[in-house]
């Protein structure tokens, strides 16, 4: 009796840590695709915006270890990459790239995150605070990548700083 007690117990705290192992590394993935998105470096070698099938094909290369071809396709379709690009490229360095997760939810196949991301913008010798607002979905059959992402038009400073 003992040692069926014991067996469900460790198969409880197995399963228990691989679910909470999975979920960690899916807010890893989309903590790394947040850093990519607002980082200086990431547009500074990329195409310019007139050549929109170079840039296309850079912004693939970039992202798409984060992401599935659905939201890709989604978030260029939704020109964010082609906002993220126009206003950070302006900048002379993005410094203070904090993020806080407010919010993580599973559903059935998913799991929905929200954060709330700052930054700080250097334009022209002045700084710039910058604050946008963050939802993705990641499947669970999908492994690790993000099938949707949605950034606030309405409370994203990305969308009204310039």
């Amino acid at each position: 009796m003992r040692k069926r007690i014991k067996y469900l117990f460790l198969c409880i705290v197995t399963i228990g840590l691989l679910v909470g192992c999975t979920n960690s590394s899916k807010e890893q993935n989309v903590e790394s695709f947040i850093r990519k998105l607002v980082s200086y470096d990431t547009y500074k070698d990329i195409s310019s915006l007139e050549e929109s099938g170079r840039f296309i094909e850079d912004c693939k290369s970039i992202f798409g270890e984060y992401i599935t071809d659905d939201a890709f396709d989604l978030l260029m379709a939704n020109r964010i990459f082609t906002r993220y690009s126009s206003v950070i490229s302006e900048a002379s360095a993005v410094t203070d790239i904090n993020f806080t997760k407010t919010s993580e939810t599973e559903n059935d196949g998913y799991i929905h995150f929200e954060y709330e991301v700052s930054y700080k913008l250097e334009l022209n010798g002045e700084t710039v605070d910058m604050k946008d607002y963050m939802a993705f979905n990641v499947l669970d059959e999908k492994g690790y990548k993000i099938e949707k992402v949605s950034i606030s038009d309405k409370t994203s400073s990305i969308f009204k700083a310039f």
